[in-house]
């Protein structure tokens, strides 16, 4: 296995997914220890700010939110639009920001956007409840984490936009990694109606179960089926992602189990309530979405993946843009050009769809950048 993943992540720099000690006693320190400079070195005086939340779970567990925005920028918008981002498994919300000279987190929050990264119960900057990693299950994640970090972010745009004495109704993009896109779905599928309006989403990678045919994903799938890995692993009492490679966070046993199962098998379901989650998004499929996927088909994050996990989430308006084959499902996180080609494309989804902060977006700009759709080294579907 450690071979494997080592091979998968021979492009990805060291992600930072260690516990950080916390003083509460200390609000400055707390304060600096996540401040973050601007990325954007032609908006100097737009220079960026960072402040840390935290979302309490009904077992103790706090989950740690990233606020990274632009003041300055920010107090001239008359519309607030917010973006969630949400890291793949085994890993934390560094993973947007973690490329200090150029990373996908800074460079929304200097285009106006109140970004918030999240990392999940147990990793990054989250407060887990049992030595470092978290008991929380990944339908408490799905049922409450998610839901509660959503109703945190909106109780905050909707006080920064009475501020501004604007009827606008605030927007916001959900954005997702790897494996746990399916989490963020699936969350958004037991969403009351009201709650589910003026959202797009935007996946890196996305994938629920594996179709790739490769000879690495066929070793992985055999591994996790076996009866051996689940003695002992319950032996470890966890998930040893850091030691194996697979990431840069361990997770828990109940992540394993649903882990499995979900990649395994045809069938979307939860494993406490039973609720089928591919039969809900048939009927209520998630909003329009832009998906960002690896040519190469590595034992995970491929185009047969991806598309895969488009047909799960039920009819809707999707586009995929494939990326060029030297990246993978991480890198394409962590490389400058990489960043660049997805920073680009992204921006101009989100003009088309009138999702970016005041923008006055005519027909005359949108027909005259289409050309960005051609450049070499990307393909779209």
């Amino acid at each position: 296995l450690s071979l494997l993943f080592m091979s998968q992540n021979k492009y990805i720099k060291n992600l930072d997914g260690l516990q950080i000690p916390i003083d509460f006693t200390n609000k400055d320190k707390l304060k600096s220890s996540c401040d973050i400079p601007s990325t954007v070195a032609d908006r100097p005086s737009n220079s960026l700010r960072a402040e840390s939340l935290w979302v309490t779970m009904s077992n103790g567990e706090q989950i740690h939110l990233k606020h990274i925005f632009s003041k300055k920028i920010l107090a001239k918008q008359r519309k607030k639009i917010g973006i969630f981002m949400l890291h793949g498994e085994s890993e934390s919300g560094s993973i947007f920001f973690n490329n200090k000279s150029n990373n996908l987190a800074s460079r929304l929050a200097s285009e106006g956007y109140d970004v918030f990264v999240a990392d999940l119960p147990g990793r990054g900057r989250s407060l887990g409840s049992n030595d470092g990693y978290a008991d929380s299950t990944i339908h408490k994640i799905v049922t409450e984490g998610i839901p509660k970090l959503i109703s945190r972010i909106k109780d905050i745009l909707s006080t920064k936009q009475l501020e501004t004495t604007s009827q606008y109704k605030a927007k916001m993009i959900w954005i997702a990694h790897g494996f746990n896109s399916c989490l963020l779905t699936a969350a958004w599928s037991r969403l009351d109606e009201k709650k589910k309006s003026n959202v797009y989403m935007v996946f890196f990678s996305a994938r629920r179960k594996l179709i790739s045919k490769n000879i690495s994903s066929r070793i992985i799938k055999f591994i996790f089926r076996q009866k051996l890995t689940s003695i002992l692993l319950k032996y470890h009492g966890k998930f040893p992602a850091k030691k194996i490679r697979f990431g840069s966070c361990d997770e828990n046993l109940d992540w394993y189990h649903v882990y499995n199962n979900w990649i395994n098998s045809d069938s979307w379901i939860d494993a406490v309530d039973l609720f089928d989650y591919k039969k809900s998004l048939k009927i209520n499929p998630i909003p329009s979405s832009l998906y960002f996927s690896c040519a190469v088909e590595s034992f995970f994050g491929g185009i047969v993946d991806t598309r895969h996990f488009i047909n799960d989430q039920g009819f809707h308006d999707a586009r995929i843009f494939v990326l060029d084959k030297k990246y993978n499902c991480r890198s394409m996180l962590a490389n400058n050009a990489a960043i660049d080609v997805i920073f680009q494309k992204l921006i101009f989804w989100l003009k088309e769809r009138y999702a970016y902060p005041d923008c006055d977006f005519n027909q005359d700009s949108l027909v005259n950048e289409t050309s960005l759709l051609d450049k070499p080294g990307v393909l779209i579907s």
